[in-house]
């Protein structure tokens, strides 16, 4: 994965904490970033919990049909291959 570099503003004391943590502060931040969006990601998956009940198809079908989208790259995020990315060839065991 590729690196990008972005300016950002923050408290000095959020720096120097972070600093005491990891002299690499490009890595705290980039942890700290990839927790964020875990717990963001696990939030919205909890605030849709029962929501699927009312539609017609299955969980199953629909989160099948999402997979087959090629703009979700779902594969990219997990690092697992996923059933639908085989069947198009796209997709590596690992």
């Amino acid at each position: 994965m590729s690196a990008i570099k972005k300016t950002i503003s923050l408290s000095e004391e959020l720096v120097r904490e972070a600093n005491t943590i990891n002299s690499n502060f490009s890595a705290v931040v980039e942890e700290a970033l990839v927790v964020y969006l875990q717990q963001n990601r696990l939030k919205k998956a909890i605030q849709s919990f029962g929501k699927w009940e009312k539609r017609k198809e299955s969980s199953v079908d629909i989160v099948n049909t999402l997979r087959l989208e090629d703009e979700r790259q779902y594969t990219k995020w997990s690092g697992v291959s996923s059933v639908a990315s085989k069947k198009r060839g796209k997709g590596k065991a690992r």
